[in-house]
């Protein structure tokens, strides 16, 4: 077919028509199974998310006054959450926790990713987070950096965060709740480097049943392991990720993180903070 002429649509033969629409009947049906999929849900009818109109596969930069994307709810000022370039990433959003922020009962600057993970898939998320070299640490308080949380359904209490990152005095570690369970440490680090960014990678499967597991690389190094129950019983809705500063309790100064590069997707190289600049290059993040 490459060589044959082009012909104008009144002199199409009856050979030409029956390709044309033999390829319309391909393109209709690849449309079929790709629709459901960018609605966020999978292509066999598989449940949607809440966020239906989120892609399961997504990369979220910073940008626009707006943030669009973000809920912007768990922010007292409009400037709590602003971007700003820091060690050669030129879509960090910087989020500062100031004395007396008090916003939906905690002391946090938070922003949250408006998608419900799908209950019982993988799913792959990866980002980084750069804490100052003039970050508090003499304060005693316990901050979350980043979290996943449960979705409670209706009428019943939230629960603790299913994994989170968290940082008091210089130490820096991964905790995992979960029914029946007290928190535990999946990591843990003295010395956090300040003044440079991490990247984070993580691999889960979010199940209130045993095939549930969490696996994580940071810098590289695959360090987080968990295998058990990732979801609090009975719950409709898969958890949903945050990042900013949220602190046990009231700050004495103002307590300071960046994070750049928020992804999820399906497998390690759609996430992979440490090559967002390629990935937006050849086009494969949006």
């Amino acid at each position: 077919m490459g060589d044959a002429p082009i012909l104008g649509a009144e002199s199409l033969s009856k050979r030409g028509r029956f390709a044309r629409s033999a390829l319309l009947l391909i393109a209709g049906a690849a449309m079929t199974a790709i629709w459901p999929m960018a609605r966020g849900r999978a292509a066999d009818g598989g449940p949607p998310s809440q966020r239906a109109i989120v892609p399961l596969i997504e990369y979220r930069a910073f940008r626009g006054p707006t943030l669009d994307g973000w809920s912007r709810r768990r922010l007292r000022e409009a400037d709590s959450a602003v971007i700003e370039a820091m060690g050669g990433r030129e879509n960090a959003i910087r989020v500062t926790l100031r004395p007396g922020d008090y916003v939906s009962e905690g002391w946090r600057a938070e922003l949250a990713d408006i998608y419900h993970a799908p209950i019982g898939r993988d799913l792959w998320y990866g980002f980084s987070t750069y804490i100052p070299a003039d970050y508090p640490v003499g304060e005693d308080n316990i901050c979350v950096l980043a979290q996943w949380h449960d979705q409670a359904n209706p009428g019943e209490p939230a629960h603790k965060p299913m994994l989170a990152h968290r940082y008091n005095k210089g130490v820096f570690y991964v905790s995992h709740d979960g029914p029946g369970i007290r928190q535990i440490a999946l990591y843990r680090e003295a010395g956090f480097a300040r003044g440079t960014w991490h990247d984070f990678i993580y691999h889960i499967r979010w199940s209130e049943q045993p095939d549930g597991y969490i696996d994580g690389w940071i810098d590289g190094r695959n360090v987080v392991h968990f295998h058990g129950t990732t979801m609090y019983p009975g719950q409709k809705l898969g958890p949903y990720f945050k990042l900013g500063v949220y602190c046990a309790h009231d700050v004495k100064t103002p307590h300071i993180a960046y994070h750049a590069d928020y992804s999820r997707g399906g497998a390690f190289a759609e996430v992979d903070p440490a090559r967002a600049g390629e990935l937006l290059v050849h086009g494969r993040r949006r």
